[in-house]
């Protein structure tokens, strides 16, 4: 699998997150414009939840992204 193979997967994986779910992804991994990585503290004040709230989003984005990529594969 090249590279674009893996962004095309890995896209294809982000459209099955929920809006929440893909905003706390990108957060995380710097995928925004100013490629910032933000903490769980910093996502959950944006969102009004907690910190501990926004790692079991982020454990659910990451394990539907994997199950999503392994399905194209």
């Amino acid at each position: 699998m090249d590279m674009t193979d893996r962004l095309e997967a890995l896209y294809g994986a982000m459209m099955t997150l929920s809006e929440r779910e893909r905003f706390v992804v990108r957060c995380r991994f710097g995928m925004v414009a100013t490629r910032e990585v933000f903490t769980l503290a910093h996502i959950g004040q944006r969102l009004g939840i907690s910190r501990e709230a926004i790692r079991q989003i982020e454990e659910r984005a990451l394990k539907k992204i994997k199950t999503a990529i392994n399905a194209s594969a």
